[in-house]
């Protein structure tokens, strides 16, 4: 199998530089993912091959997220749910569920664990803004399912032996602590911290696609115009964009996203454990 996804693509989307174990073995299954997609033909869709190369790492993206328990997607598909009373966007009401071949065995919806329909989600989005189509599109609706499926049993395969990322829910849940710190350097640190939590959310993580090609767009704009651009407003388009966009899924700015990830993951509502969710799967399969 070629490698088209590097270690450095993958680390691109998370908060900390130095890969590990947990990392390569996501960079692996992200460059299977990419070939599931180019057997169904998706990656045939999108005009530039790393649009499709980061289709793929979402869904890595998405899985890790699933298995860790970080919260980002439940926290996305709870949120429809309390909107619209799906767990997401155009999603089929059950009872009016057409099957067919490419769904007839897919289990029913469960916010705890990986969906197909979640995976076909990840693939209209990433198709819509690459393309920035914001219609339906019919045509595309066969190859989708296909590449959506042949993504999701991959991922069937591997979820009872795939490693949970406790870095990536160490961060997310826990401040750093230096030792002998006083109040003020706390105060500091915890800032320092919000702040690249929120700069990482916005235009690294999985779940927001294309902000970092916004920003980019943005600052060849000003690049390109009579005033040019400076370092000091360069800075402050990206501080706006990433608090106050609302570019994100459901409008939301990151920093709402990111409160309402945060209060999911409290220990009264935060889930279970690997092990147990994955033998409550096994017993519901049975």
């Amino acid at each position: 199998m070629k490698k088209v996804i590097f270690t450095q693509d993958w680390m691109a989307m998370h908060p900390y530089e130095k890969p590990n174990e947990v990392d390569q073995y996501y960079t692996e299954l992200a460059n299977e993912i990419y070939h599931a997609l180019d057997e169904a033909c998706f990656t045939h869709q999108f005009k530039n091959v790393e649009d499709a190369k980061q289709l793929a790492l979402s869904i890595a993206g998405y899985f890790e997220d699933v298995i860790s328990g970080a919260g980002i997607w439940k926290t996305f598909t709870a949120e429809c749910k309390k909107r619209y009373g799906s767990y997401l966007p155009f999603y089929e009401n059950e009872d009016d569920f057409v099957p067919n071949t490419l769904n007839e065995d897919v289990p029913a919806y469960d916010p705890e664990e990986i969906n197909f329909a979640d995976i076909k989600f990840l693939c209209w989005h990433h198709y819509q803004q690459s393309t920035y189509i914001q219609e339906a599109v019919p045509f595309l609706f066969s190859t989708m399912t296909l590449a959506a499926k042949l993504a999701y049993n991959l991922l069937d395969k591997e979820y009872e032996t795939a490693p949970e990322n406790e870095r990536l829910i160490t961060y997310l849940s826990e401040m750093p602590v230096l030792e002998n710190q006083n109040e003020e350097e706390e105060k500091q640190l915890d800032e320092i911290h919000r702040r690249d939590t929120l700069a990482w959310f916005h235009y690294g993580c999985y779940f927001n696609v294309g902000n970092r090609q916004r920003l980019q767009f943005a600052l060849q704009q000003m690049a390109n115009s009579p005033q040019g651009l400076t370092e000091p407003m360069a800075y402050s388009v990206q501080m706006e964009m990433t608090i106050a966009s609302r570019s994100n899924l459901l409008a939301l700015t990151s920093l709402e996203w990111l409160e309402k990830i945060t209060a999911e993951m409290l220990p009264t509502s935060f889930g279970r454990t690997r092990n147990s969710r994955r033998r409550l799967r096994r017993w519901r399969r049975a």
